[in-house]
Order: C-alpha cells, then sequence, then structure tokens
C-alpha cells in the first residue's frame, strides 16, 4: 500500500515534472533526488529478510554502491530519524490531500462531461473558507504540481453556482476549466507562452529557461 498509494499514485506522480523537466543542478530536483534515495534506502533494508533476492538486486544498482557494503544482508535495519518527524507539518499535509482528493473528484466529473481529457489539460480554483484558505496559500506556487492540473488558483470570495461543492470539507468548492494558452511539448503543461520564443516555438518559457541553461 505504501509503495502503491502513497508513492507511486501520489508523491512520485507529483515528482515527475521537476524530474524529467528542470536541470540536473536544480535544488528543487536534487531535493527530491535525495528524497527518494532516503526512502528507498530504508524501504530495501526492511524487506532486505523477507524478500532477500529483490533487495539484493536493487542494492547492486543503487547509486553510489561502490561505498556500500559488499551485500544488502550486512546492513543494519535503518533507525528512525527524529529531526525528520514533524507532526504539525504531517497534520498540514493530511488537510492537502483531503483536497487533492475533492479536487481528483472535480477533475473526473470534468472529465465526464467532456470539459477536459488529461488533469494537465485544466485550470483549476480553489474556494475556500478563510482557514483553509491560509492554509493552502503556503502552498500556492505547488499546488498546480500537487493536482497535476496545468494551473491552480485560490480564491476566497463568493464561488460560482456550477462548481464542484466537497461533501467532507466544508466551505470547499472547486471549478475545473480548460487551461489556457498551448501545450508545451516538452513538459506537456499548457501555457500562454508557449509559441512566444521563435528559437522554440513549441515549448514555454520555463522550458526554454532551462535548455538555455542546459547549453551554457
Amino acid at each position: 500500500n505504501f509503495c502503491t498509494l502513497d508513492l507511486s499514485a501520489f508523491y512520485f506522480d507529483i515528482l515527475k515534472n521537476r524530474l524529467y523537466i528542470l536541470p540536473p543542478k536544480s535544488e528543487i530536483r536534487k531535493s527530491a533526488q535525495t528524497a527518494m534515495y532516503l526512502i528507498l534506502d530504508s524501504i530495501i533494508k526492511l524487506m532486505a529478510p523477507i524478500l532477500s533476492f529483490t533487495a539484493e538486486e536493487v542494492w547492486t544498482f543503487m547509486p553510489g554502491n561502490k561505498e556500500n557494503k559488499q551485500s544488502i544482508h550486512f546492513e543494519s535495519l535503518p533507525k528512525v530519524d527524529a529531526g525528520l518527524k514533524n507532526e504539525k507539518l504531517s497534520k498540514k499535509w493530511e488537510q492537502i490531500l483531503a483536497v487533492r482528493g475533492n479536487v481528483t473528484k472535480a477533475l473526473e466529473q470534468a472529465r465526464i462531461k467532456k470539459v477536459i481529457g488529461h488533469s494537465l489539460d485544466a485550470a483549476v480554483t480553489i474556494w475556500a473558507d478563510q482557514d483553509l484558505y491560509n492554509q493552502l496559500s503556503l502552498y500556492s506556487e505547488d499546488l498546480s504540481s500537487i493536482f497535476i492540473v496545468s494551473a491552480a488558483f485560490l480564491n476566497n470570495g463568493e464561488k460560482p453556482s456550477d462548481a464542484y461543492e466537497s461533501s467532507d470539507i466544508e466551505g470547499l468548492s472547486i471549478m475545473v476549466d480548460p487551461a489556457k494558452g498551448k501545450k508545451c511539448e516538452r513538459c506537456w503543461i499548457y501555457d500562454v507562452s508557449v509559441g512566444e520564443n521563435n528559437e522554440h516555438p513549441e515549448i514555454c518559457n520555463k522550458c526554454v529557461k532551462v535548455i538555455k541553461e542546459l547549453e551554457t
């Protein structure tokens, strides 16, 4: 369940864009890679006594395996790092996950109505009461990645009558519209800047910036 739901269906799904699109030296990309390494290192040590051959095979392919011990079975079980435990942050993300679940339902309704196809075809606007608005605003720049849409906006004003209303989060409403702009052929996100660059008219300005950085 952890590998399938928490990692694959949630965490890795969100990380795809930064891992595929951002340059190798990007701090955001390296931060994601570090977290993934620590997760993998712990998982294979825990599973080694049960899935011995699989754990050993993964161990041989892990980055830095030359510095590792010869076999995963010479390693100790991972120890809990108290510095990584943050109950306050965990509760915030429980709330964000609950909102994400409602956004997914709203996207599915929009898909059924032929408003969008893939979730990246969408721009999502969130209407929330003041407390939820304040919580989500801390992550406003990351919401589009969390929801896996091309754009995400926050609003605490009057919601449209045809907005999707959450049945489990009071004061939460969601509006799904087709994203503006054209689809970037590099990151697949719809952006109004696609076509502005004469040298790379098929991609957005963010991707143009990355490509220029890689060329230097």
